[in-house]
Formats: C-alpha cells, sequence, structure tokens
C-alpha cells in the first residue's frame, strides 16, 4: 500500500480534526436545544395548570352557585306557587336569595328559573320573553347541563341545575334554576393572563370542543388539539362531563428557537471559516514548504553529491535555514565519505593482497609436499634400477607440473579427474599396480568448475595413509554429485581408519585453521587442513572439508564446493565417469 505523503496526511488530520468539531457542535446544539426546549415545554405545563386551574375554578363556582340557588328552600317554594298571591309572596325571598349567592362572584350575566309547569322568571339580565321561552324549550327538550345557545341574537354559554323538593321520602322536580354567561366574556375568561402566546383553552364535552378562545376549533372533536398542537394539558370539572385543555403551539413554547438556531448557524459558518483560513495559513507556510524539503531529499536517493534546492513555494523563508543545513551537512558527509573510503580502500587493498599471499602459501606449501614425496619416489625406483618405471613417472610429473603451473585457479571438474588419473598413475607404478579406483561421478557436474589442486592432495592422503599398508585389496571410491547449489565430492577408502581421538584432533585442526593467518611451517600433515583452508578464504563458511572414519573399515573425506557454471566447457573429457578408471599411458 502506498503511503500516503506529508501534504495529504495534513489534509486528511484536518479533515478528521474538523469532522470531530462538527460532531461536537451538532451534539452541543442538540443537546442545548433538547434542554431548551424541556424547560419551555415545562414552562407551558405550569403556564397550562394555573390557567386551566382558573377556568376549572370559574366553571366550578358557577356550578356551585347553581347548586346554592337550586338548593334553597324559597326558591323550592317560589317554583311550587301556582296562585298568583304565591308567586309574588315567594318572589321576594328568592331574589335575596338570588342575589346573596350570585353577587359578586356569580360569572353569570342572566339568571333565569324554569318551574316544571313551563312558567320562567328573571332573576338577573334582560333577556326577552321569546328567549326565555326558547331557553325553557332547550331545557326541557335535552336537560343539558351546559350548552351554547344563541338568545335575541348573543351567543350564551348555559348552565342548568335541576331543582328537587323532598316532599316524604321521595324527591320530585319542581324545576331548574339556569346560568347564562356571554360567550365573548367566556372566552374571555379561557384565554387569561396566565395564557403564553400560541397558547389556546377549549372546553370539552363528551369529546367535542364546546367552547374555545380559537373559535375556529368550537363544534371540532378533541383529536384537533392533539393533531394541531405540541403541548396539550386536560384537566375534568370534578362532577360534571366537562374537561378544560390547553394546547400549546411548538412555535409558542420556545419563543427564543428561530433566533437560536439562526446564531448557530451564524456560529458554524465562522467556525467553518476559521478553520479554512486555519488551513490556508498551515499548507502555506509550514506543510509545502516542509514537503518541498521532505521531497527535496527523497530524490537525493541516499546520494551524497547532490543537493537540496531553494524552495519555489511561499513561507521558504522559514526553512530556507533547514535547506543551507540541510546541504551543509551533505557537503561535510561528503568530505568524511571520501576520506573514509580512501581509508577503506586502502585497507580493502590490504585485505585482498593479504589473502592472496595466504592462498599463495597454502599453495606453495602444497605443491612442496606432492613434488617431495614424488621425487622421492623417482630416486627410489632409480636406484632399484627400475629406469623404465622412473622414466614413466618423470614424464608423468612434468605433466602434473605443467597443469600444476596455474595454481589453484578454477578449472573444470573432469580435467582435475584427469590430473587425478596421472597421480595414481604414478603411485602405482611405485607399488605396482595395488591402488584400484573407482570413479561415480554425475555426468552434469561437466558443467562446473572446482578450484585447482583440490582432490589431489586428498586422493594423495588417502593412498599413503589409508592404504598404503594394506596389503591387498586396496580401493579407492571417488564419488561427485549436486547437492542443491552444492558440488559434493566423495574420497573413500577401504583402509585401516582412524581411531577416534586421532579423529578428534583432526576436526580440532580443521576447526583452529579459521584462526590462522598463515599456514604451519613444514611439510607434513599439512594436505586436508591446507584444503580446507584454502576454500573457506575463497567461499565462506558454507563450504569445506569434513572427515568421517572408523577404525579397520576406511576414511570419508567430504568436500562442499559451490556449484559454479563452466563458462567455457571442453577443457576435461565432457564425459561422466563410471566404473574404474583405464590406463592412460
Amino acid at each position: 500500500m502506498r503511503r500516503l505523503t506529508l501534504f495529504w496526511r495534513f489534509v486528511l488530520a484536518l479533515l478528521l480534526f474538523t469532522a470531530l468539531i462538527l460532531a461536537l457542535w451538532f451534539g452541543y446544539h442538540l443537546i442545548t436545544l433538547a434542554s431548551y426546549t424541556q424547560i419551555a415545554k415545562e414552562n407551558a405545563q405550569l403556564a397550562a395548570g394555573r390557567l386551566l386551574d382558573q377556568v376549572s375554578a370559574e366553571f366550578s363556582q358557577m356550578r356551585s352557585i347553581a347548586g346554592v340557588i337550586a338548593g334553597s328552600s324559597h326558591v323550592q317554594e317560589f317554583l311550587l306557587a301556582d296562585t298568583v298571591e304565591m308567586h309574588f309572596k315567594s318572589a321576594g325571598n328568592a331574589s335575596e336569595i338570588v342575589r346573596n349567592a350570585a353577587y359578586p362572584n356569580l360569572p353569570a350575566s342572566n339568571v333565569v328559573t324554569i318551574n316544571t309547569a313551563g312558567s320562567y322568571y328573571r332573576f338577573m339580565g334582560g333577556i326577552s320573553n321569546s328567549a326565555c321561552e326558547a331557553l325553557r324549550l332547550i331545557v326541557h327538550e335535552t336537560g343539558t347541563l351546559y350548552t351554547i345557545v344563541e338568545l335575541d341574537g348573543v351567543l350564551f354559554f348555559c348552565y342548568s341545575e335541576p331543582v328537587y323538593m323532598v316532599s316524604g321520602q321521595m324527591p320530585s322536580r319542581v324545576g331548574t334554576v339556569v346560568l347564562l354567561t356571554h360567550l365573548n366574556r367566556k372566552r374571555t375568561a379561557l384565554g387569561g393572563q396566565d395564557a403564553l402566546p400560541g397558547m389556546d383553552t377549549a372546553v370539552i364535552q363528551d369529546s367535542i370542543i364546546i367552547l374555545s378562545s380559537a373559535e375556529e376549533l368550537e363544534g371540532m372533536p378533541d383529536e384537533a388539539l392533539s393533531s394541531g398542537y405540541g403541548l396539550v394539558s386536560r384537566i375534568t370539572i370534578e362532577g360534571t362531563n366537562l374537561s378544560v385543555a390547553a394546547a400549546v403551539a411548538n412555535e409558542s413554547m420556545f419563543p427564543g428557537r428561530p433566533l437560536f438556531l439562526m446564531t448557530s448557524v451564524v456560529l458554524l459558518f465562522i467556525m467553518l471559516i476559521a478553520i479554512g483560513s486555519l488551513y490556508q495559513y498551515l499548507s502555506r507556510y509550514i506543510v509545502k514548504p516542509m514537503a518541498s524539503v521532505i521531497d527535496g531529499v527523497a530524490s537525493l536517493s541516499g546520494e551524497l553529491r547532490g543537493r537540496l534546492r531553494e524552495l519555489p513555494v511561499i513561507g521558504k523563508h522559514d526553512f530556507e535555514a533547514l535547506v543551507h543545513a540541510i546541504n551543509g551537512m551533505l557537503d561535510r558527509t561528503e568530505e568524511y565519505s571520501d576520506e573514509l573510503m580512501g581509508e577503506r580502500q586502502k585497507l580493502f587493498d590490504a585485505e585482498i593482497l593479504r589473502r592472496d599471499l595466504r592462498i599463495s602459501l597454502l599453495n606453495s606449501q602444497i605443491d612442496a609436499h606432492f613434488l617431495f614425496n614424488t621425487i622421492t619416489t623417482i630416486h627410489d625406483l632409480s636406484a632399484r634400477g627400475d629406469h623404465e618405471n622412473a622414466s614413466r613417472m618423470a614424464d608423468g610429473l612434468a605433466q602434473i607440473v605443467k597443469h600444476r603451473y596455474n595454481g589453484d585457479k578454477p578449472c573444470n571438474l573432469f580435467f582435475e579427474f584427469e590430473m587425478i588419473g596421472q597421480y595414481i598413475d604414478i603411485m602405482n607404478i611405485w607399488h605396482k599396480n595395488k591402488f584400484k579406483v573407482e570413479y561415480d561421478v554425475d555426468d552434469r557436474l561437466a558443467d562446473y568448475i572446482i578450484p585447482g589442486l583440490i582432490l589431489q592432495p586428498v586422493v594423495e592422503n588417502a593412498l599413503i595413509h589409508g592404504l598404503q599398508n594394506k596389503d591387498g585389496d586396496a580401493k579407492l571410491h571417488i564419488r561427485g554429485y549436486t547437492d542443491g547449489d552444492s558440488i559434493i565430492l566423495d574420497v573413500s577408502d577401504n583402509g585401516c581408519g582412524i581411531s577416534p581421538g586421532d579423529l578428534r584432533n583432526l576436526s580440532k585442526a580443521l576447526e583452529m585453521t579459521e584462526s590462522r593467518d598463515f599456514p604451519e611451517p613444514g611439510l607434513s600433515g599439512v594436505a586436508l587442513t591446507n584444503i580446507h583452508r584454502r576454500i573457506r578464504l575463497r567461499h565462506g563458511e558454507s563450504y569445506g572439508l569434513s572427515v568421517s572414519s572408523a577404525p579397520g573399515e576406511g576414511t570419508t573425506v567430504t568436500i562442499r564446493l559451490p556449484a559454479t557454471p563452466d563458462g567455457v566447457r571442453g577443457q576435461g573429457s565432457g564425459l561422466g565417469i563410471r566404473g574404474p578408471r583405464p590406463e592412460i599411458w
């Protein structure tokens, strides 16, 4: 995944910061708005409750006054009067009762009594006889306690209270007391001083709004309040089928809501402008110059020879010192690097010379060891008078020396086998064809090269130390194959083997060759350690030589070399070797 640049990481961080600020702002806005709305709702409920208590008290007062009048014995006698004399005789007492009950708290503008015979009498108010007759019919037909009637072209709120007189054990109805209040006065009472702007009150009877401060609601079902207002408070007048309700519109509960919303939007706009200004400032004067410096450093790609360019962006003055400091550091680093590279080159040249010297000493030691043994053998043959074989050994030695002139330079693997064949022939001349050699080499090894002078010392070591003292059946088995990216060469003999103690000493000697800068002096016991050391010096610790042996069973020397392809094939035989090696003389 490609990493974002500094500029885009800055933009992403600023966007996340803006989103967080907006989330906090909206959260604060919603919480504050909900809190203000709840407070406004509680205030509206409180105002509605006070208003409803007043309205309910007024309606209860009408009911109480009507009850006092209806319960008076003088009023009952007045309604029972069946002669004109009795009627006028009891009218004074009944009028006194009505005045005492109604004044000064009666919220009614008319008080009318109607007896069971249909006769009516006006104690208060000035409605006409025809209005009284219409009122008598309404009360007689409907028997409604609360209703709205139109009399003399005027709307009245009407409350009627039946009058009963107890005679014997059963009460009997003797008439009705009717209280009339102008409807506009009732509407005024519904919109009292505790009413909030946008608050409407209503009187509800049997789920129908019969009176309201909003005239358009009269005659509608009470569901109109629930659907058209945000808050509805309702109280039932005790002992009646009436209830009064106060309904408050949403916008009236929180009158400052539009101002609050407008203020919030203005603050949000100012905040966004501030964030945009912050983005412009940071981008132009900090982020872009810093990104330019980072891109300049990245463009150097680790090269000491490069330099940062002047910043082609606004705000560069704040970063010019940084650019000059980096360029100065690059100058000083380049100077130090040149000095360091010179010293390292000297050390490298010295190490190469030292390694070549060590390898040359190893090769010269191996060459001297081989020449010493061969010349000794030729001398012994000549001393015995076997001049023919001495001559053959001298010719073979000449060919070997001619081949070994190139030292340990890489050569084709099968060319090295030719060298081994020459050496074994020389040894068989001396030991009268005592040694039998078998080859088991993979044909594919003809495609690889190995360092020269690797196999011959190992074979020499096997013939001299492993098989020379064996009476008969002295066999040497040479095996070659690949193992991944390595070449494995096994040289096995069926000689006397090596004792465990000597094998430990040999393994220790191989390990100690790693800590010696130069080979030990002398010509004896150096073949295996020098080969191991040469391989490690050239190819590293993954390669080298190992020895396994058991007394009386023989010894196997294993050589591990890197599989290096031969760029020019044909130096050797180019064919795989199987079975015993044929005579080459």
